[in-house]
């Protein structure tokens, strides 16, 4: 196993110097990139050594766990995640709502204010507030959207 040195040079890169061994050399990952996220090994690639690939295991990469959960990429995930629970959860109690008038709407109705919806809305919310980076971001990214389809 070839020797390697780490040293973030920013929140969410890191050059990483293997010593040693035949993929000796400098390498940088970025954890908010597409590119440099682990395969299902738990590996990043980080270059060539000739026609060889160079990967290197995420448990060699110190703070990369408690770096990769403060990445754009990361928290845009979290709240994506959040916003698909409301979505399920609505989807939920529309199809309810369709059972319930077909048996007459016999009953109350399916309400969509249940306490499973309040606590998700209310942990999407909490979320919004501490992140705001992130919806300014997502905003961003629907704005760039709307002007390339513009005319379309």
């Amino acid at each position: 196993m070839a020797t390697k040195r780490i040293t973030w040079v920013s929140p969410t890169k890191a050059k990483i110097e293997v010593l040693d061994g035949p993929a000796k050399g400098q390498y940088q990952i970025d954890i908010d990139s597409y590119n440099d996220q682990p395969d299902n090994d738990g590996k990043i690639q980080i270059g060539f050594a000739g026609k060889k690939k160079v990967a290197i295991l995420v448990t060699d990469i110190p703070e990369y766990e408690e770096r990769y959960r403060k990445t754009n990429r990361y928290l845009t995930s979290v709240r994506s995640f959040l916003v698909s629970e409301i979505r399920g959860i609505v989807a939920e109690q529309r199809y309810l709502r369709e059972k319930w008038q077909e048996t007459d709407m016999i009953g109350a109705p399916p309400q969509f204010d249940t306490p499973d919806f309040k606590k998700a809305q209310s942990a999407l919310r909490e979320f919004d507030a501490q992140h705001p980076e992130i919806i300014k971001e997502l905003e961003k990214d629907k704005e760039e959207a709307r002007k390339r389809h513009e005319w379309d």
